[in-house]
């Protein structure tokens, strides 16, 4: 049952349109004979009488649970009359109709929710229109858009962008091999960079141990590697990292320049670079001649690709 009665005030005329001005009507349940409980405010504190009186310009007032009901006048009927929920009902929500924090429900019982941020509401992303994001980890693009085998340019760190749609803890950086292996290589890594706030550089955060093997075996392998340091100028080792919620990051992949021949791995091939520059800028290759990851990468130094790398953040 409500908590505050609605309220319905409309004019009421016989059927040949004569005002009805004074008469009584009574305020069924609608569809049925039952008379309705009426009140005289909205706290329902108060019954009021049930046949009431139109006033004298012809209008019938009345307070009443939210519902429809029936004005039976003599020699009419006027059906299925509604009284709007009181805006008390809804005190809760805020001007735009969402859920205010401070009234909900605080506690570790059922029903309830952790003070601060709880894991159920944080991560509560499930699966976007962008398509395939969990709430557990970040994904470059949807797994079904990366049947292209994209190459990895010696030298030069190919990255994709993302941007985090639920904050969360991530430990482990992913790629897959979807074409040729490695060959003749001395540093390969994963990194993870950060778009910082002016929107020019992005800054690692994270990035994976050197690994020589790998993207050197067969296509189709999944290649994770655990988060060994925060990829600084003097790397700090790290284990995990926090991404936040609605910022751009980048997953880069890398070999140095001496390769002989760089991985194929999965992604997608947008057909022209221009495709990936529009903002939000989707992919970065760049630069080249390099031995390693750089700490930070100014957007200024790289270049747009058509080339988007599929990696996961988990």
């Amino acid at each position: 049952m409500a908590v505050f009665a609605g309220r319905c005030s409309l004019p009421v005329a016989f059927p040949d349109g004569t005002p009805a001005r004074n008469i009584s009507i009574t305020v069924c349940i609608a569809g049925t004979s039952q008379p309705a409980v009426l009140y005289a405010g909205r706290t329902r504190t108060t019954p009021s009488e049930n046949p009431l009186t139109t006033t004298g310009s012809a209008v019938a007032a009345f307070w009443a649970d939210p519902g429809v009901y029936d004005l039976v006048g003599p020699g009419f009927v006027i059906a299925s009359v509604p009284t709007c929920p009181d805006p008390g009902e809804y005190a809760g929500l805020d001007i735009t109709g969402r859920l205010a924090v401070g009234i909900m429900p605080v506690g570790s019982a059922a029903g309830t929710v952790a003070a601060g941020d709880d894991s159920r509401i944080v991560h509560a992303a499930g699966f976007t229109i962008t398509g395939g994001i969990a709430a557990d980890r970040i994904e470059t693009m949807h797994r079904l858009w990366a049947g292209s085998a994209v190459a990895i340019p010696p030298g030069s760190a190919l990255m994709a962008l993302v941007t985090v749609e639920a904050t969360l803890t991530v430990d482990t950086l992913t790629t897959w091999r979807s074409g040729v292996g490695a060959v003749g290589v001395f540093t390969a890594r994963m990194g993870l960079y950060q778009l910082d706030a002016s929107g020019s550089t992005l800054v690692c955060i994270a990035r994976t141990d050197s690994d020589a093997t790998l993207w050197t075996a067969d296509a189709g392998q999944e290649n994770s590697r655990p988060v060994a340091d925060n990829g600084g100028s003097a790397p700090v080792a790290i284990g995990q990292v926090t991404l936040a919620r609605g910022a751009r990051y980048a997953i880069a992949a890398f070999v140095d320049a001496a390769t002989v021949r760089g991985p194929q791995l999965a992604g997608a091939w947008l057909g022209v670079p221009g495709m990936a520059a529009r903002p939000p800028a989707l992919a970065y290759a760049g630069p080249a001649g390099e031995g390693d990851l750089r700490p930070t990468y100014p957007l200024s130094l790289l270049t747009p690709t058509a080339s988007v790398l599929y990696g996961e953040a988990a």
